[in-house]
Parts: C-alpha cells; sequence; structure tokens
C-alpha cells in the first residue's frame, strides 16, 4: 500500500512519542519474516538495541526481521480494508508478538489488541493504555 499523507504523519507522531519514552527501539515498515512471508507493520517496538555497525558489507544487514517485536502497529492507509489490517493483527499474534495497535486515521480511533480477542478502541481526548507493555499516551495526541 502507498502510505498517504495522514498515514506518513501519524507514523511520524508516533516515532515522536515512542522516543520520548526512551524505552524501545522503534522501527519503521521493517520486514518481518512470519511462515515464510513477508509482513510490514507501519511502526514495531524492540526492546532497545543498537544499529547494525557501520561498516559491515550489506550481506550482514538484516533484510527480514524473524524475531518479532513487542509491538505492531498498522495505521490504516486509504485503499486498505480493514479486514486486511485485522487479519495481519491475527497472524502477528500467532507468532509471538505480544501487543498489536490498529490505528484508523478517518475517525481517529485507536484499537490496542491485548491479544486477537482482547482489545479496547479509544478515541480522541481519551488516556491509551497499553497494559501488555506499560504505556500510556493521549489518543489526540497521535493525531495532532
Amino acid at each position: 500500500m502507498s502510505p498517504s499523507f495522514n498515514h506518513a504523519y501519524i507514523g511520524a507522531n508516533l516515532v515522536l512519542l515512542f522516543g520520548k519514552l526512551n524505552l524501545y527501539t522503534i522501527l519503521i515498515e521493517v520486514s518481518l519474516e512470519i511462515q515464510g512471508k513477508e509482513y510490514v507493520p507501519d511502526v514495531a517496538l524492540y526492546s532497545k538495541r543498537k544499529m547494525q555497525r557501520s561498516g559491515l558489507p550489506p550481506s550482514e544487514d538484516i533484510i527480514r526481521m524473524t524475531e518479532m517485536p513487542l509491538l505492531a502497529i498498522e495505521v490504516l492507509s486509504p485503499k486498505q480494508s480493514t479486514q486486511d489490517v485485522i487479519d495481519k493483527i491475527k497472524v502477528y499474534f500467532e507468532n509471538g508478538i505480544k501487543s498489536c495497535w490498529f490505528i484508523n486515521p478517518t475517525i481517529h480511533t485507536v484499537t490496542v489488541y491485548k491479544s486477537f480477542k482482547d482489545f479496547r478502541t479509544y478515541v480522541e481526548n481519551m488516556d491509551l493504555e497499553d497494559d501488555s507493555l506499560g504505556i500510556k499516551m493521549s489518543v489526540s495526541e497521535i493525531f495532532d
């Protein structure tokens, strides 16, 4: 999917918000290897780590992560169906991702999934809580 302006804007806001926490390594559109297929969450949080050392040959860069992130975030794109995102979230949980967020820019909602069947939707002017990772933030900040 080609990300739209709003899609990219939300992704940038998330990087800034998670960066303030200084608890995670934040990766944008990193490729995940899951059951032989490539999945690309819009934002992925990993435990703190350093970048691959510079000066290494390109063959030593990680092309597809096999280690799953702690959190995978999907931002709905204008040409993407809600079902496509939900299907990805199901795969993420089946493969060990601890938490998933589904962000809908059109209606300014964030749905935080603790599991595929346990989720809560937050709207603007609410404080979002992700108990799985101990993250709290204002939903409004994501869309401002």
